[in-house]
């Protein structure tokens, strides 16, 4: 019997050790730690642009949000089949930058847009963001249908 408890104890504290020492790693990755902090404990999360995609050739229907989370900026792309109700699915994609900014297409300001840039029929997603030195960055993604990843342009 004090042999089965010696080794319960024994798991009981290498466990203790293995979670403890993969919070200390996952905490010192700065993205990680805005993650689970917008995800889980802040109430900040704030949509800032809202476009929908129907890919040519295809039976998604692609809701595409801007959020504002803590440090962080991210496209989150929810994505239904117009075939298929029960089907859901989501994806998100950091940027590289926090700080929001506007864009001019066509005379109008977005901060996310949805445009053809190639000109071969598939519209892609056009985003902005500014660094802590207030230098606008764009950043251009296209969503791939048949993986159903977002995939820099």
């Amino acid at each position: 019997m004090q042999k089965v408890l010696k080794h319960t104890y024994n798991f009981i504290f290498v466990l203790t050790i293995l979670i403890a020492g993969v919070a200390a790693v996952a905490a010192s990755q700065e993205s990680f730690r805005n993650h689970v902090w917008t995800e889980y404990f802040s109430k900040k999360r704030k949509v800032l642009a809202y476009q929908t995609l129907f890919p040519k050739d295809s039976n998604l229907r692609l809701d595409i949000l801007k959020v504002a989370g803590f440090k962080e900026l991210f496209i989150e792309i929810h994505i239904t089949k117009t075939d298929d109700s029960n089907f859901r699915e989501s994806k998100r994609t950091i940027l590289p930058y926090a700080n929001d900014v506007f864009f001019h297409v066509g005379g109008q300001a977005f901060n996310l847009a949805l445009v053809d840039i190639n000109g071969d029929g598939n519209q892609e997603i056009v985003t902005s963001a500014q660094d802590d030195e207030l230098r606008s960055q764009i950043y251009i993604y296209k969503f791939n249908t048949e993986t159903r990843e977002i995939e820099k342009f």
